[in-house]
């Protein structure tokens, strides 16, 4: 039974350790939101911009090494900006929507981390760091 968890753990690696990156990533981007928000009073969709695009630079550099373990390469960078400007724009108006709703800007960025987060997980497996 040990030999199976062992077996099973190996094979879900990559998707456990983007697990882990991903949470450092969300925990940071909740945290510079509420600054950005609460302290700083900027609004919240422009607020949610400026922090998710410096969140998907974090991203790629911890992805791109300690999930996937690759060299840097420029096509990689290429992809990257196309997935980046893709999922922002997804994320923005998943997240605006979420606010119109009624949602508090917290939950809502939280909500669409853990909606989007398969899907970017996929598309970062078999497009981005191929």
């Amino acid at each position: 039974m040990l030999a199976r968890l062992r077996d099973a753990l190996r094979r879900h690696l990559a998707v456990l350790r983007y697990l882990a990156t991903s949470v450092a990533v969300y925990v940071y981007v909740l945290a510079a939101l509420y600054l950005l928000v609460d302290w700083g009073q900027v609004a919240k969709v422009p607020a949610y911009i400026v922090v998710y695009a410096s969140a998907y630079v974090m991203e790629y550099l911890a992805t791109m090494r300690l999930v996937f373990a690759v060299q840097h390469r420029w096509g990689m960078v290429v992809k990257f900006v196309v997935y980046v400007l893709s999922f922002l724009a997804i994320n923005t108006w998943v997240y605006a929507w979420l606010l119109q709703l009624g949602l508090h800007y917290l939950a809502a960025a939280l909500l669409v981390a853990v909606l989007l987060m398969p899907l970017r997980y996929l598309v970062n497996k078999f497009w981005v760091y191929r």
